[in-house]
């Protein structure tokens, strides 16, 4: 039988709860069934320069939603066999970033702010930094 992740993409575009009224929009992010994990972690990058590269990264096992709450950004996401690229403007829709895909961020807009909220504290040990690695592992675990 063939593995999942060979048939789709795993990641995934989420729409954010919310409120709107005169005074503005209202986003939700809380545990609730539209969440895909338990989150652990929250964390927001800023003043990021608009030739900048960010993530260049995989998690071995945190799940991970990003979120472009002001500007924009593209982010490329890859699972060794798929590669896609989604560019994020929007603060109501989240981008579902399962374990074991490589995510980069770039071509961000002038006072781009994205927020990402992980299942899992920080642990550098968490983390694969070498793409040529990351082929190994994701290689390995679809066997």
């Amino acid at each position: 039988m063939e593995s999942p992740l060979r048939t789709r993409p795993p990641w995934r575009l989420i729409d954010i709860p919310h409120i709107r009224d005169d005074s503005g929009d209202l986003c939700i992010i809380e545990r609730s069934e539209y969440f895909p994990f338990e989150f652990e972690r929250i964390i927001y990058v800023h003043d990021i320069p608009q030739i900048a590269m960010r993530a260049e990264h995989a998690h071995k096992e945190i799940d991970e939603i990003v979120i472009a709450l002001a500007g924009g950004v593209d982010v490329f996401v890859d699972n060794g066999e798929i590669k896609e690229k989604f560019r994020l403007e929007n603060p109501g829709i989240g981008l579902f970033i399962p374990r074991l895909v490589w995510v980069r961020l770039e071509s961000f807009k002038q006072g781009s702010v994205y927020l990402v909220v992980t299942s899992g504290g920080y642990d550098e040990r968490e983390y694969i930094r070498d793409y040529n690695d990351f082929l190994n592992k994701v290689n390995n675990a679809q066997g």
